[in-house]
C-alpha cells in the first residue's frame, strides 16, 4: 500500500469518528432543536392553575410521559432564563431581576449560568429551543473530552470512542440533559483530568496545559452548579498526587510541576469569581 493511500485511510476514520461524535448528541435533542419539542421534564399542561382546564385524557398521556419529580426546570430555572434573555436584549448584564416582589438579585442566583459562554444558546435563540442546542453542545464536548484524555492515557482510536461515548451518554449526564447547570459542570471533567494529565506525567508542562486547567476549572464553575466543580476538583486533586508520586523526575522537577498545576487551578477558580463571589454574598446576607 502506499503511504498515501494509507494516509487517506486513516484521515477517513478519523473523520468518520469525529462525525459520530456529532451526529449522536444532535440526534438526541433533535426534536428539540427543531421545536416540535421542549427539553423539559414535564409539560406546563400538567401544573396548577394550568392543569385544571386540560382534558383529563391528554392530563393522564402527560403524566405517563413524563417525569414529575423534575420540575425545576419549568418552575425555577426557565423564569430565570428569561429574565436573562430580557436583560440581554436590552443591553443590559443580569444583575437585577425586577418582576419577583419587589426585585431580586439576578446574577447571584447562578443556576441560569449567565456568565457561562457555553450557554449562549439560551440567550439568543427564541422560546426554549436554546435547551436542547446547549445540552447537544455540551455532550458533544463531554465526548471531545472524554476522547482526547483515552488518547493522552496511550488508548487507541476505538478505546477513544468508547470512552467519548460511555462518558458523554452515561446515565449521570443523560438523565441531566434538561438539568444544563450540573451537565455544563460536569462535562469539564475530562477537560480537567486532561490537563492535569499533561503537567503532572508528560513533559508538556507548558502555557497550553495550563490554560486547559483553568479554562476547565473556570467554565466548570460558571455553569452554575458548584458542587460537581468541587467534585471534579476532587478527582483532580487525586488525579495529580499518584501522577506527582508516581512520577520519574527528581523532585525538583516533580515540584515545579505542582506548582505549574497550583497556580492553574488558581486562575480557573479567579475565572469564576464573578459569578461565585455575588452568590456567596447573597447566600450569607440572609
Amino acid at each position: 500500500m502506499r503511504p498515501g493511500t494509507r494516509r487517506d485511510t486513516r484521515s477517513g476514520t478519523w473523520f468518520g469518528v469525529w462525525l459520530l461524535l456529532l451526529v449522536v448528541p444532535a440526534a438526541l435533542v433533535l426534536q428539540g432543536t427543531l421545536g416540535a419539542r421542549v427539553l423539559f421534564p414535564v409539560h406546563t399542561d400538567q401544573l396548577s392553575p394550568w392543569r385544571a382546564e386540560v382534558d383529563p385524557a391528554r392530563l393522564a398521556a402527560l403524566d405517563e410521559a413524563s417525569w414529575p419529580l423534575a420540575t425545576d426546570a419549568p418552575l425555577m430555572f426557565h423564569p430565570q432564563v428569561l429574565a436573562v434573555q430580557q436583560r440581554a436584549a436590552d443591553g443590559e448584564w443580569p444583575l437585577w431581576d425586577p418582576h419577583p416582589l419587589g426585585g431580586v438579585p439576578l446574577l447571584a442566583q447562578a443556576v441560569h449560568g449567565a456568565l457561562n459562554p457555553l450557554n449562549a444558546p439560551l440567550w439568543w435563540l427564541p422560546g426554549a429551543r436554546g435547551y436542547a442546542v446547549v445540552a447537544a453542545l455540551q455532550c458533544l464536548l463531554a465526548a471531545l473530552g472524554a476522547l482526547l484524555l483515552a488518547r493522552e492515557l496511550g488508548g487507541g482510536r476505538a478505546a477513544g470512542v468508547l470512552a467519548a461515548l460511555s462518558f458523554s451518554l452515561c446515565g449521570f449526564l443523560a438523565v441531566r440533559c434538561h438539568w444544563f447547570q450540573i451537565q455544563g459542570a460536569s462535562v469539564m471533567l475530562p477537560w480537567l483530568l486532561l490537563g492535569v494529565e499533561r503537567l503532572t506525567n508528560r513533559e508538556r508542562t507548558g502555557a497550553g496545559s495550563m490554560a486547559l486547567v483553568a479554562a476547565a476549572v473556570g467554565l466548570s464553575f460558571l455553569a452554575g452548579f458548584p458542587p460537581a466543580t468541587v467534585l471534579g476538583l476532587y478527582a483532580a486533586a487525586a488525579w495529580a498526587g499518584l501522577r506527582l508520586l508516581r512520577a520519574r523526575a527528581p523532585f525538583k522537577a516533580r515540584a515545579a510541576r505542582a506548582l505549574r498545576l497550583g497556580a492553574a487551578l488558581l486562575v480557573g477558580l479567579a475565572l469564576g469569581l464573578p459569578q461565585m463571589l455575588p452568590a456567596a454574598a447573597w447566600a450569607e446576607s440572609g
